[in-house]
C-alpha cells in the first residue's frame, strides 16, 4: 500500500488479523449484500473497486470471517500472478501442497475439487484481490474456472 500517496506517514490499521472493530455503512452494507448476491448465483462474480485505503481488503475480509465455516474459502492477492501462480496460490490457500508440473495439471486439480465441492453443495468460494494487476494468462485462467459446471440432482448447475 502506497501510503505516501494517501497523505500517511505510517500504517493507519492493523495489516494482520482481524481489524479490532468494523463499522457498517451503507456502502459497507451495499459491498456486502453484492458479495452475497453474486455467490447466490451459478458462476458468481462480484467487483469491488475504490481509491486506496477505502475499506475493499477489510470489507472481503469481513465478508470472508462471516460466512458459513463449512465452505472452504480462498483469498489470493493477484498482484503479478500468471496462471501457473494463480493455481498453486489457489490450491495452496485450499489446504493443498500440489507437485504438478503444468498448468493443465494444477488447473485439473483445481476443477476436480470445485466441482466435487459444488456437487457436494458447498462451492468453494475464491476471492481474488487486485486482479487489475493479474497477468493476461492468469485471467484467462480465471475465465476457464468461471465456465465449470457440475451435474446435481441429474440437472446441470
Amino acid at each position: 500500500m502506497d501510503l505516501a500517496a494517501a497523505g500517511l506517514t505510517e500504517q493507519p490499521f492493523r495489516t494482520q488479523g482481524k481489524p479490532e472493530s468494523i463499522v457498517s455503512y451503507a456502502s459497507h452494507l451495499e459491498g456486502l449484500e453484492a458479495i452475497r448476491a453474486a455467490c447466490e448465483t451459478p458462476n458468481g462474480l462480484a467487483l469491488l473497486q475504490g481509491p486506496p485505503l477505502s475499506g475493499k481488503s477489510t470489507l472481503i475480509q469481513h465478508f470472508v470471517d462471516s460466512r458459513d465455516d463449512d465452505q472452504e474459502c480462498a483469498v489470493v492477492d493477484g498482484t503479478g500472478l500468471n496462471a501457473t501462480t494463480l493455481l498453486e496460490a489457489t490450491l495452496r490457500e485450499f489446504g493443498y501442497e500440489a507437485d504438478f508440473h503444468t498448468d493443465n495439471e494444477l488447473l485439473s486439480m483445481l476443477r476436480v475439487f470445485a466441482l466435487h465441492q459444488a456437487s457436494s453443495y458447498q462451492p468453494p468460494l475464491l476471492v481474488i484481490e487486485n486482479t487489475h494487476r493479474l497477468n493476461p494468462s492468469a485471467l484467462r485462467t480465471l475465465c476457464s474456472l468461471a465456465e465449470l459446471k457440475c451435474l446435481r440432482d441429474n440437472r446441470l448447475v
